[in-house]
Order: structure tokens, then sequence, then C-alpha cells
């Protein structure tokens, strides 16, 4: 591993400016004991280059100088604390005239260590900041890594959305459109900072709507050079709302045609995806809203499927997923259901690329390929960290 080049720290320049080089790359290297040399970053001193002014010359001459006159006073004063201690001892006299000697001494001895501690507070901030950034990525590379779950999203959740389009279709059938109008019925689908926003409308009929999606994975794909994530997205979302629409306007045209009949007709107790009745005729006004109803929340879960499955996934695992568990989250990169065994860094960066490749070329979808994309952006390389 490539040592990194602490030589425009701004904080490693400062302290070079006030203390002076040696004393730097000391704390650099005394902060990093137990690092492997090669591993360890490095920090070559600025001298006449470094962006602040240099103080540690004058601040050094000053420190020598109170060193020598604190020297100079030192011995000549326990020279003569030791005689007083002496005579005093032999005389028998127990007061020990010398404690102006011993205040000066202390004083002197608490001057020394507190510029002796200036050293010790810089290692300590250096280390405890964490200077070396091959410090923390041999510390990231020995971490275990374990994919985090997602959730699918409810696949009902759109059952509302659909309603919206279902009574909008239904009230354009329920009214005769002259061939002289100016008036547009279609459904139009716009593209917007947020998401893409459905508006028609025609006589009293109104459609009001919008779906949001994702907005910071084009971002990493882009920051990654992978390929256009909204150019996808958008064909995904448009090819999906439209058969939304379709589907929802296949039920409004079923339910516009039905005829009263004096045979009734009936529905399954148990209405499923799978036992839906396509013909309304003759049936009674509230089995017609319970069938409509099913019908829209099985179209809702086509749709929020389709937007929201990762590559292998089926409706079924999830259903009975959340009948086992109570709950629909899954390890979509693993493509699993239980819990994952950890791998380390090169591992996840493995699984989260292939996780991308997987999701992002058709066989997943817009939300799976956003996941992935937010998965191998977590696991990127940060910049170098600085103070």
């Amino acid at each position: 591993m490539a040592a990194t080049n602490l030589d425009n720290n701004m904080m490693l320049n400062a302290i070079e400016s006030q203390y002076g080089c040696p004393t730097t790359e000391s704390v650099v290297s005394t902060a990093q004991r137990g690092i492997t040399e090669d591993a360890k970053a490095k920090y070559n001193c600025q001298g006449d280059n470094n962006t602040f002014t240099s103080v540690n010359e004058p601040r050094e001459k000053g420190f020598s100088l109170i060193q020598i006159i604190v020297g100079i006073m030192l011995v000549p004063l326990i020279f003569m604390s030791f005689i007083f201690a002496i005579q005093n001892k032999s005389t028998g006299n127990n007061g020990i005239p010398v404690s102006f000697a011993m205040t000066f001494i202390e004083h002197a001895f608490n001057i020394i260590i507190r510029f002796k501690m200036v050293y010790i507070l810089l290692f300590a901030l250096v280390f405890g900041i964490m200077i070396s950034n091959n410090a923390q990525n041999e510390i990231e590379e020995q971490k275990v890594y374990r994919e985090a779950t997602i959730k699918i999203p409810n696949f009902s959740i759109k059952t509302g959305f659909a309603l919206n389009l279902f009574e909008y279709q239904l009230c354009i059938k329920s009214n005769t459109i002259p061939r002289n109008s100016l008036e547009n019925p279609a459904i139009r689908i716009s593209k917007e900072g947020w998401g893409y926003k459905i508006q028609a409308g025609y006589m009293n009929c109104e459609l009001n709507g919008g779906f949001a999606v994702d907005r910071l994975g084009n971002d990493i794909a882009r920051k990654n050079s992978l390929f256009d994530f909204e150019q996808m997205q958008e064909r995904l979302v448009r090819e999906n709302l439209a058969k939304l629409i379709a589907k929802t306007d296949l039920l409004a045209q079923r339910v516009a045609a039905a005829e009263k009949q004096m045979i009734r007709r009936g529905i399954p107790e148990y209405l499923t995806c799978d036992n839906l009745p396509t013909e309304f005729s003759g049936m009674e006004t509230d089995d017609t809203h319970e069938v409509t109803m099913k019908t829209l929340e099985c179209v809702s879960r086509d749709f929020v499927f389709n937007m929201s499955k990762f590559n292998g996934m089926t409706e079924k695992q999830i259903d009975n997923l959340e009948v086992k568990s109570g709950g629909r989250s899954v390890y979509m990169c693993s493509g699993e259901f239980i819990k994952n065994t950890g791998t380390d860094l090169a591992g996840i960066k493995a699984k989260y690329n292939a996780c991308v490749s997987d999701n992002c070329n058709g066989s997943g979808s817009t939300y799976a390929c956003s996941v992935a994309l937010a998965k191998l952006n977590s696991v990127s390389d940060n910049d170098n960290v600085d103070f």
C-alpha cells in the first residue's frame, strides 16, 4: 500500500510554523506507531514554502534563553539549599530558612514542564484525529461488512393512484365528446424536477397526480462513469405508467359498457388477482365496486412490482416473506431473504458492483437500480481525510 503524502495538510503546516520541522515529523511518526513503514503517511517539512510564517525560530531562541537563565540560577540555589539544610541539621535547628529558594526552584521546574507539555499535547491532537489516511484504511480493511436490508414497498401502495386514473377515464367515457371539441382528453405525462406530473382534463372531468423518483442516483452513476441513470429511469417510468394507464382504461371501458340485466351476475366469494370477473353486466352495484377496487389493487401490484423488483425477485417470494416474518425486508444485492455472511471491504465492493450490473441493465427496476447505486456509493473511496 502506498503511503499518503501529508505535505499540504494545513494543520501540520501550522504546527511546523509554530514548533519546527523536527517536532512535527516526530509527532507524525509517533502518532502512527504500530503501522508498517510502507503504510505510514509521510510529511515533508515545507520550510520557506510553508503557507504560514514561521515563528518557531524566535520562540525557540526565547525558550532556550529562559532555560539558560533558569539553569544558571538553579545550580547555585540548589547548592545553597543543601548547605543550609546541612547547617541547620548540625545545629539542631528544625526550621529550614530556604522557603524562597524552594519556591523559586518549584516555579522554575513548572516553567520547564509547561513547555515540554506542548509536545505531549501536539501528539495527543495528531493521534486523536487520525492524521494517517493509511491507518484508517488498514482499520477499514479489517472490518467485516454485511449488506444492510432494504424494504420492498407494499405492492398495493399505488391503488389510490390507479383509482384516480380510473375515475377520470370512466368520467370521459360517460361523456360524449363532440367532434368539433378543441379539448384533448388524453392523459399527459410531463417531467418535473421531483418526478413526473400526470394531468388531463375534459369538460367536468379532471385528473391531477404525480410520481416521484430518485434524483440522487444520476449523480452517483455520473460520478462513477457508469451509465445515464436518468435516461434509463425515464424510459422505465414512462413505460410502466403507460401500462398502468392502459389497464385502468380497460377497466373503465368495461364498467362503462356494463348493462342492467334481469339475470344477476355473481362474483367469487374470495376475490384474487387470478379470478377477477371481466364482465360487469348484470352485476350488483356493491359487487361492481368490490371487483373494481380489487382490480385496481391488482393493477397497482403489477405497477409497483415492475418499479421496485430486483434481479430474480418474484411477487410470490415477497408475499411469502411477509407472511412468515411480518415484514418485507430483503438483502437485495445478495438475493437472499435471510441474514447473510460478512465479507471484507474488497468483497463488499465486488458485491455492490455486481448488484449495479444486475439491476441496472433492464432485468431490475428503477428502485432496485437506485438502491444498488446508493450501496456502491456507500463503499466508494472517499477523498483524503484532512483536519
